[in-house]
């Protein structure tokens, strides 16, 4: 399920460190003003490669993932769930990569423990988007995300809880396992 809300012709930044499944960030509403972003927000320093990011191995399988999106603009927080069959690291992976490819930019990723945080920018219409998350695993089969977004005067904040709630189911026409025979005991010849 993918939420998109925006700018005009901004839909989707993705974000997820991370996950993407996650497609996390959207900022709302019309820009107010052409303020350039802090120096602070929008240069984050020194720059690296998104396959170099340090990534967490989360389990994979199928997960259910709590999102609750706040704007300044809508006020209230927006709250969606969603469960689908996924390797999470694989697809924070790949959202990185997807990001690179698009121009932006990542500092470093910063790991302590079980949690994570990464900032990255990128360049959108005329602007700049600048990212950051904190990514705290709690286990392989879980973890939540807070990030933030900031274009212009405009900042969305994005947090996902994340569980792994068992294995992939087989789809329909998949061949089914096959279990093995127990081994044969020897004959005790009579």
């Amino acid at each position: 399920m993918t939420r998109q809300c925006g700018f005009p012709d901004l839909r989707l930044v993705g974000l997820a460190l991370l996950s993407a499944t996650f497609c996390r960030l959207v900022v709302a509403g019309p820009p107010a003003s052409r303020t350039p972003p802090s120096p602070s927000a929008a240069a984050p320093s020194p720059v690296t490669s998104a396959r170099d990011a340090e990534l967490p191995s989360l389990k994979p399988g199928m997960w259910e993932y709590q999102r609750t999106v706040t704007t300044r603009a809508r006020g209230a927080p927006a709250v969606a769930k969603l469960s689908k069959c996924g390797d999470p690291t694989l697809e924070m992976r790949n959202k990185l990569a997807a990001l690179e490819k698009k121009g932006c930019r990542f500092s470093p990723t910063i790991h302590h423990g079980n949690t994570y945080q990464a900032t990255w920018i990128c360049s959108a219409h005329g602007g700049v988007v600048a990212m950051s998350q904190k990514l705290t695993v709690t286990s392989e089969s879980s973890y939540e995300d807070i990030s933030e977004a900031r274009f212009e005067e405009q900042q969305t904040r994005t947090k996902i809880v994340a569980t792994r709630i068992g294995e992939c189911p087989l789809l329909p026409g998949a061949p089914k396992p096959r279990r093995r025979p127990p081994p044969l005991s020897p004959s005790t010849g009579g």
